[in-house]
């Protein structure tokens, strides 16, 4: 029962930090350099949800697409990357009135 349980709060806790590092990177302030850290970081940690065994819902993909907005300069990668991002999130029946 304990190994259950120790399971079950390492999944929460991983979920937990995992989102909470895409969503502190959303609103990333400072420099070029920095910006582009923060979007690595939430890029990252964004990776490690399905491998993780986390599905990401529609914050998830919010918070990801705010990311990329606030952290990128308008270019054609910046598009490539939200349109990558809200295709996923279409596929996985995510998409809702915030994304």
């Amino acid at each position: 029962m304990w190994a259950k349980a120790n399971n079950l709060l390492d999944f929460l806790l991983t979920h937990a930090y995992l989102i909470h590092r895409i969503k502190a990177c959303a609103s990333a302030k400072g420099d070029e350099e920095r910006k582009r850290q923060a979007l690595v970081i939430a890029a990252s940690a964004f990776n490690s949800l399905s491998p993780a065994g986390i599905k990401a819902d529609s914050a998830t993909y919010t918070s990801m697409v705010n990311c990329m907005v606030n952290l990128m300069e308008d270019s054609p990668e910046r598009t490539t990357g939200i349109s990558g991002i809200f295709e996923q999130c279409c596929s996985d029946g995510c998409l809702n009135q915030h994304i």
